[in-house]
This record gives structure tokens, sequence and C-alpha cells, in this order.
């Protein structure tokens, strides 16, 4: 199950008076879709560091495959990736980091995915990603709070990212932000030249190319052209980074919906995606009742169980 050539990259173009800047986005192998500012003559590390040089995928390889013909532990034509940190090193002053990383999964989580690619296991093993199709950047002030902005549409789930970029275009100064989401794959988008407009072309294929081939559930107006007006009258907000902190009792209840609203399969696949030590806690899930005991433990282990399965 290797992967096929890289796809396209995404472009877009900011103007500030008479500089230019490019922008990238590109699909990470199994996360870590990745964000780009393009400058000339740099490295920005495909294969030897995924997304940011942040070491999850230390060990690992940017495929993996069950024809033990091919070469490394990954059975991959890829260099198996010993630590990003270090290839960073010695790419040296020309390597340069994404300026934004979607879904930079655990080295633990990303190490059974691709094991079970490995031992081509019964269930496909799944991952949390998005897939940018494409890239384009807002420059219009039609909509409050938006002039400035990266706008990615997505594959995989359907939807339009908007991230902030900073004043000088060299950073995103926001949390991620998505808008529109449906059963559709998202292919392209343009804009009118005042901004007021959005256009989202939808791919013409209900599932992906790839081996998963992975479909939006109650796939929807394939190979279409959406438009959405702006209305003015709504109120602009600035989007800064941070995140909201879940107490032991929501993320209990949160995962004990999540667990119980999975189909027999889902179930199966999920649980084969988790660490070892983590699928006795998503048995207690599936129990019609807990002891109390049971309880306390799956209360105490539940943050750390949602990370996992929302990563998949």
């Amino acid at each position: 199950m290797e992967p096929g050539p890289p796809q396209r990259p995404g472009l877009g173009v900011r103007r500030s008076g008479r500089n230019r800047a490019l922008y990238a986005s590109e699909h990470g192998p199994f996360s870590d879709d990745e964000i780009n500012l393009i400058e000339r003559g740099k490295n920005y590390g495909h294969p030897l560091v995924i997304g940011l040089t942040d070491g999850n995928y230390n060990g690992l390889a940017a495929a993996a495959s069950d024809q033990a013909s091919l070469p490394g532990r990954w059975h991959t034509t890829y260099p198996t990736i010993s630590s990003e940190k270090a290839n960073a090193t010695l790419l040296g002053a020309n390597y340069r980091d994404p300026i934004a990383s979607l879904y930079p999964l655990s080295n633990a989580f990303l190490t059974t995915v691709l094991t079970r690619i490995r031992s081509h296991t019964p269930d496909d093993p799944t991952w949390n990603s998005e897939a940018p199709s494409s890239l384009a950047v807002y420059t219009a002030t039609a909509i409050p709070g938006w002039q400035n902005s990266l706008l990615i549409p997505t594959l995989k789930k359907g939807k339009l990212i908007r991230l902030k970029l900073t004043a000088n275009g060299s950073g995103v100064a926001s949390d991620t932000l998505m808008y529109f989401k449906g059963p559709v794959r998202y292919r392209d988008l343009a804009f009118s030249p005042d901004g007021t407009k959005l256009y989202l072309a939808t791919d013409s294929a209900s599932i992906t190319s790839g081996p998963s081939e992975e479909a939006p559930k109650g796939t929807a107006c394939q190979g279409c052209l959406l438009e959405f007006t702006y209305v003015s009258g709504g109120t602009a907000t600035t989007p800064t980074q941070g995140s909201s902190t879940m107490t032991p009792e929501k993320a209990f209840q949160t995962t004990m919906s999540l667990v119980k609203s999975l189909k027999p399969k889902d179930r199966r696949v999920k649980r084969a995606g988790l660490p070892a030590a983590q699928q006795p806690v998503f048995d207690l899930f599936l129990k019609p009742e807990m002891t109390a005991e049971e309880k306390t433990r799956a209360q105490r282990s539940a943050p750390a169980l949602l990370v996992a399965l929302r990563q998949q």
C-alpha cells in the first residue's frame, strides 16, 4: 500500500504594495498537512521532516506498505526518519518549518498506524487529517475579520479552513477556523473581485483516490459549484490562539457518547488504532453498565482516550 506521487500543492499569492508572498498547502502522509510560506531556494524537509520539527515522525517514514520486498523497516522507498530535528540541522540554514501544521499526531499513534499498514490488518487504520485541496489568500475588506487570511478547502471532511495571517504575512495569528462543513469534498475555491461572494467547487468523485477510498457519509452535490454570499450585519471578531480545557467529567461524557455512536466495524477500527494500554479502557465504554471501580478508572482515563480517538 505505497502512496502515489505527492499531490500538487495548492498555491496562493498575497500582495502588499510591491511585495508578494507565495503560500502552499500540502498533504501530509498520515498527519501534518502543511501550510508553507514559499521562499526561493529554501528546503521544506519532505520526506526527512514531516510537518513541524517536533519529532512525531522519529523512527517512522513518509509511507508504509505490506510489501516485504520494499526496503527498510516500513517497506517503503522513503527513508526512515531517525530524528526530525537532526535532519533539519543537516539541511542547514535553508530549512524551513511550515507556518502551520494541521493535526500533528503523536509518535505513539503514528507508530500504531504504520505498524497496522505493514502487517496488513483486516480493518484499515484511520487517522485524523484534512487533505487540503487548494489555497487562496483573502485580501478584501468585505467580510469583517477575514482580510489577510488563508482560505483552504478540504477533501476529507468537507470544510473550508481559514487561517488568519500575522500583519506581515510571515506566520499564522489565529486558531484554525472552519466553515461550510458538509458531506462533500471541496476541490477548489475562488471569490468575487469585491470579496462578497465565495465559490467552492466540489469533487466529481465521492471517494478518495488513495487506498483508503474514504467517502463522506451522504455525499451530496458531486461536481458542483456552490456560491456563498456575505450578508452584512454580523459582528466582527478577532480570533486568538488558545485552547479550552475539558474537565474529566465532560471528557467522560463526550467519550461515552462518541463510543456508543460508533457502528460495530468502526468500533473495531477505532480500538485497533489505540495504543495497547488504552484498548481495555475503550472496552469499558462499551459495557452496558460499569462498576464503581470501572467508572472511576474510565473517568480518570477519559481525557487521554478522547484525544487518541479524535486523532483517528
